[in-house]
């Protein structure tokens, strides 16, 4: 394998591929060689022991731990990799996996830009809380895709993770395959289609389940890639306990056209078992998520049932309190979320995990649904009710609660704990922020007790705050 020492210079003209959307580029050698190194970093990254044993003796970690990539070839990942991971790359293997790792990167953005819904008010909607998002999560933001919908083939999770961030239910009925379910399955999604359009591709078929928990997954996502064109990704946090049956799903996605999968990796032990059943080439494209506790960076959502533990924490004195704007969600659904077993229908959007939204996302709406039909009617219902284009005269301007306001020359500043935004106003309009931080006008009351035209206020407070998610459409929570 040709992965000495090379220049800067020569970096260009070395063997470097895009692989993830064009998996044609990669051949057995290169398959194998990007795998060799992304199980190499797996297991820095999730083993304690692997780390220290690494620095005492490197060649001795690698063979004890079974690995199959020459340390020094890939050593400034692993050395101070604060300072190196950013530097030119030396080898072959580093410039590949940096390559790699760069599409991977880039296939949220690309992801997104596919799941965005033909109909003009959810993608005003959509847009807007996108927008919202990156200045109300923050970092987290970048990770989301705003799906348009999730699907759940059952009820509950056999796996009762302690951090589950949207406190799924004990494991409970599945939906079957059968002939007459089967049927009306495609009818659904021949529905979402319809609805959503080309950004139906978005979507994908788990949430508070892991999708494994029901065994006829595969064939409902052969369904969905037949109706809506696209195989959808899958995370499961099981894998060791279906080995054969993962395997399978695995070479069934990569024949249908899928992207990259996901394993959550919950102990030390499990990783070994993960390694020991796949090898290195099989898991190339799946990207294996660290949430045991030895993990370097494997801090947990504070959603859920992560949240109701630190609650109790908080109560006896044991640790402090996590800001709102510091607990952060899973959630990366702006559209339906979708239960088929209990035909239930929900309108979500992400935020930050609170007392007021503990599973960290907003819910707009909610029904239920008997056939293809009926969910047909609640969907577009859903869209009208909720997804507004524009503000009407008679709306309640405020801002959103996780803004602060500031009086700035020829305008104002709202700020978020991670983005500043400055905005700036035409003469005779210099009250319009404070008015705004009121929460006591309509659109139509602010245009009124401006010296500019009507229209104009309307103009600039639909563009500059409306569209760009400055503005409060947080629902009102209703109690249990």
């Amino acid at each position: 394998m040709k992965n000495t020492l090379m220049s800067e210079a020569d970096e260009n003209q070395e063997d470097i591929r895009p692989i993830l959307w064009q998996r044609e580029n990669a051949d057995a050698e290169y398959r194998n060689d990007i795998g060799q190194t992304k199980r190499f970093l797996e297991r820095f990254v999730a083993d304690a022991s692997f780390r220290e044993a690494l620095s005492e003796d490197p060649a001795e970690a690698v063979q004890r731990w079974g690995l199959q990539r020459d340390p020094e070839e890939i050593r400034q990942f692993w050395e101070a990799p604060g300072q190196n991971l950013c530097a030119p790359a030396k080898t072959l293997a580093v410039a590949r996996y940096r390559a790699y790792n760069e599409e991977k990167r880039a296939f949220i953005g690309r992801h997104r830009g596919m799941a965005r819904p033909e109909e003009t008010r959810w993608q005003a909607w959509r847009d807007r809380q996108i927008l919202r998002c990156d200045s109300h999560l923050g970092p987290k933001a970048r990770l989301l895709v705003h799906a348009p919908f999730c699907i759940e083939l059952g009820k509950g999770c056999s796996l009762g993770c302690w951090f589950c961030a949207v406190s799924s239910e004990k494991l409970g009925e599945q939906l079957a395959y059968t002939s007459d379910q089967a049927r009306w399955w495609r009818e659904c999604l021949e529905v979402l289609q319809e609805v959503t359009g080309e950004g139906a591709r978005g979507g994908y078929c788990y949430w508070s389940n892991d999708p494994l928990d029901n065994p006829d997954y595969e064939q409902f996502m052969v369904d969905f890639h037949d109706v809506i064109g696209f195989f959808p990704q899958t995370t499961t946090a099981q894998p060791d306990r279906h080995i054969d049956r993962v395997r399978g799903l695995l070479k069934l996605a990569e024949e249908r056209g899928g992207v990259i999968d996901r394993f959550s990796v919950l102990s030390l032990p499990q990783w070994n078992r993960i390694h020991e059943a796949f090898d290195a080439s099989e898991l190339a494209f799946v990207e294996c998520v660290p949430q045991n506790k030895e993990a370097l960076g494997a801090g947990k959502v504070v959603a859920g049932r992560a949240l109701e533990r630190e609650k109790r924490r908080v109560a006896q004195g044991r640790v402090e309190s996590t800001p709102e704007h510091e607990t952060s969600t899973i959630a990366c659904v702006s559209g339906f979320y979708i239960n088929m077993v209990d035909r239930r229908v929900q309108l979500i959007t992400p935020c930050n995990a609170s007392d007021r939204w503990p599973l960290g996302h907003w819910l707009l709406d909610e029904g239920t649904f008997t056939d293809a039909s009926s969910l047909r009617r609640l969907l577009k219902r859903m869209i009208a009710d909720n997804m507004k284009v524009s503000l009407s005269s008679d709306d309640v301007v405020a801002f959103r609660r996780d803004l602060t306001y500031e009086a700035a020359e020829q305008g104002f500043k709202v700020t978020s704990p991670f983005r500043r935004h400055t905005v700036k106003l035409p003469e005779g309009l210099g009250a319009l922020g404070e008015a705004i931080l009121s929460g006591r006008h309509s659109l139509a009351e602010l245009a009124m007790g401006t010296e500019r035209p009507m229209e104009e206020t309307f103009y600039l407070v639909q563009n500059l705050l409306y569209d760009r998610g400055l503005l409060d459409e947080e629902p009102v929570r209703s109690e249990p």
